[in-house]
């Protein structure tokens, strides 16, 4: 059964080439395979290839559905201690090796190596500690955080429950000692699960270094979160089907990927099984952490919960919360002149989808409800009011409904991100390392199982509007697809690494209070009258007169930059407009490789700041706005007025940070073209 798929396949070759046809589903296609050796290729490969996954389908299913990998208890004394893994991030050996299966643990991060030297007055950089000695903030645990592991059987229980009702008990505990929880749960994808050594588990213990770093500063900074305690909430299911080795760490093409993809179809509703029916069992285990939680969003004394989930997990993710969403909206009242009623958080205070291998059905049917609450369907796809060049009253009357349905101060609580190619080719000097296993083959095996329709083929973040050409605003399709985008301008000197992760100069991140009130405020005043078509990012250096990547991670201490962006640049069309309305909670976000490389490169120190921005602090805000933020906010101010008096010229440019690496990205906001040329535009390493 499992070969079925492959049934369809012929061959037509000549020396050096072989062409594999297909009949159904993929009638007309043809896939081309270039032989560099210039070998006779005619026949081999496609048989190959039935050999390759007919081996795969032999050996798929190996792992035992009824394993569990981390199943000791904090009662053992083997957990009562405090986990030291140093700068190598390694749980497999060491002094902690034995005590890897216990299912809570708490974790020191390794101290930083100074990563300067001193300064003019002989001094050395300040660890974290010393720095709220220095402003007198009373930071507790700096160097901590916990981690506890919540596995899922295929049968639709959970392999250990004391691993649940431990961790619930461990936030009781936190909470009944004065201490603030922020709970950050990641749901992984396929080919992965608790396994000791496997390199999600690694990479979510770099990610809670960094997020201690970032509550940290705000105690600094701000005398906020300074009793924060962090925990880490690993929710695994059985991803990894074949028994191929542990997945520890990161590489390009690995040949095991072939034996492990007849599992594809059985993982994905495996993912989905969890996130079904009247109970799901994700949604059992998020409700039950998030029961041991005060959370109020936008209050920085309440207790916080982000929700991730990479890959399948993303789709199991979006999968239970889809008909949610669709609830929520179908309830949610409509909005007035001065704007709608805040829509609460579908889960946590915010889930994050990276790179989700789940169709792009199971977001647009979001976006289809938005515009049903207010009277348009697919055959209304306008998302202007402008029709034979004159306002049309219907649409005017729609869209007016459908952008105040939310206010100002509505946060996004659902955020999918996905590292895609779709960028002005014309100014990238180099190819995209973006996510192929969604972008490239997600597709093609939805082909194989019968889908049809582009959102069923395409996953979330691969599916963009099509935009009528020459046109900024006309659609040639549904009203559906991506809407947002996210640039990292600038990066540190040095990769998000665990050894990094508690240095202050590399793990710093600003509070960001008020930037998103305030972007969709500027645009209302240019005429925007909704608060569409927002950027928040660059800022203006006066004596060059131009615009920079702004300093808006860590100011003054390295120049990572983020910019988030209401619109669509594509390869066909710069400014596009956004098929949502620029106060929309859920935000469909593409992205380049430098914040996501390909499809497991989401370790990246920026990228996660400006997400935990989004968390921690009140972005929406109408009566806070942060110095930096104000500072980059009146600096492109500033840069729009010298522009329309003709001081400054809108080509302002980003210089690039080593040549030849440039990309010059024309981004119209405000009304005036912008053009930069990215800082940081290799991927991340």
């Amino acid at each position: 059964m499992v070969l079925a798929p492959f049934a369809g396949f012929g061959a037509r070759g000549e020396k050096g080439h072989v062409y594999l046809t297909t009949t159904a589903p993929f009638p007309n296609v043809i896939l081309r395979h270039t032989d560099v050796l210039g070998v006779d290729m005619f026949g081999f490969f496609p048989r190959v290839l039935v050999i390759v996954f007919g081996l795969g389908a032999l050996l798929a299913g190996c792992t035992d559905p009824q394993k569990s990998y981390r199943n000791i208890g904090p009662e053992n004394a083997l957990c009562d201690r405090l986990f030291q893994l140093g700068p190598d991030n390694a749980e497999r050996s060491g002094n902690d090796a034995k005590a890897a299966p216990c299912y809570l643990q708490e974790h020191q991060v390794p101290a930083p190596k100074v990563s300067r030297g001193a300064d003019a007055t002989g001094d050395l950089p300040l660890d974290w500690a010393q720095m709220a000695a220095q402003a007198g903030a009373p930071l507790q645990g700096a160097d901590r955080y916990h981690l506890s592991f919540v596995e899922m059987a295929d049968s639709g229980v959970l392999h250990r429950p004391e691993q649940l009702d431990n961790l619930a008990k461990h936030l009781q505990s936190e909470a009944g000692a004065g201490r603030q929880n922020y709970v950050f749960t990641f749901v992984h994808g396929w080919r992965h699960d608790a396994a000791p050594g496997d390199r999600d588990v690694k990479k979510f213990r770099v990610l809670l270094g960094y997020t201690r770093s970032f509550l940290n500063t705000r105690c600094v900074e701000r005398g906020e979160y300074c009793n924060a305690s962090l925990t880490g909430v690993f929710v695994s299911w059985r991803g990894r089907a074949f028994a191929e080795p542990v997945l520890a760490a990161e590489g390009n093409f690995n040949p095991l990927a072939l034996l492990a993809a007849p599992t594809f179809f059985g993982r994905k509703a495996q993912s989905e099984a969890h996130a079904s029916g009247q109970a799901p069992l994700l949604d059992k285990i998020l409700a039950r952490i998030e029961a041991n939680l005060k959370l109020d969003q936008a209050n920085p004394r309440a207790d916080k919960m982000l929700i991730f989930g990479h890959s399948f997990g993303g789709n199991m993710l979006a999968t239970m919360l889809e008909a949610r969403a669709i609830k929520a909206i179908k309830a949610h009242p409509p909005g007035n002149a001065s704007g709608g009623k805040v829509m609460p958080p579908l889960a946590g205070d915010m889930v994050v989808l990276i790179n989700p291998a789940s169709e792009a059905a199971k977001w647009t049917s979001l976006q289809r409800e938005m515009r049903a609450t207010f009277g348009m369907d697919d055959a209304d796809n306008y998302i202007t009011a402008a029709k034979n060049g004159a306002t049309d009253p219907t649409r005017y009357r729609h869209l007016a409904a459908w952008r105040r349905q939310f206010p100002q101060s509505q946060r996004p609580t659902y955020i999918a991100i996905t590292s895609t190619d779709n960028w002005p080719r014309s100014k990238l000097a180099r190819a995209l390392d973006f996510d192929t296993p969604t972008g490239v083959f997600f597709p093609f095996a939805q082909g194989l199982a019968g889908k049809r329709s582009p959102e069923e083929r395409n996953t979330i973040g691969h599916l963009e509007p099509r935009y009528h050409p020459d046109t900024l605003n006309i659609l040639d399709g549904p009203p559906v697809g991506t809407t947002h985008e996210l640039s990292v301008n600038a990066k540190p000197a040095r990769a998000a690494r665990y050894r990094h992760a508690s240095d202050p100069d590399l793990a710093w991140c600003d509070a960001a209070n008020g930037w998103l009130a305030q972007v969709r405020k500027d645009q209302r005043a240019l005429g925007w009258s909704h608060g569409d078509a927002w950027d928040y990012g660059l800022t203006y250096a006066e004596a060059e007169q131009k615009l920079v990547a702004a300093e808006n991670i860590a100011r003054g201490r390295n120049p990572a930059s983020v910019q988030w962006r209401h619109g669509l640049n594509t390869a066909a069309k710069d400014g596009l407009w956004s098929v949502v309305p620029g106060n929309a909670p859920f935000w469909n976000v593409r992205t380049k490789d430098n914040a996501v490389r390909n499809h497991a490169g989401y370790q990246n120190y920026p990228l996660w700041c400006a997400l935990n921005q989004l968390v921690l602090d009140d972005v929406t805000s109408q009566r806070i706005l942060d110095e930096n933020v104000r500072e980059v906010l009146q600096a492109e101010e500033d840069f729009d007025a010298l522009v329309a008096t003709g001081i400054a010229t809108p080509q302002a440019q980003i210089e690039p940070e080593r040549a030849p690496q440039k990309s010059l990205l024309k981004l119209i906001f405000n009304g005036a073209q912008k053009s930069q040329v990215l800082k940081s535009d290799e991927p991340q390493k």
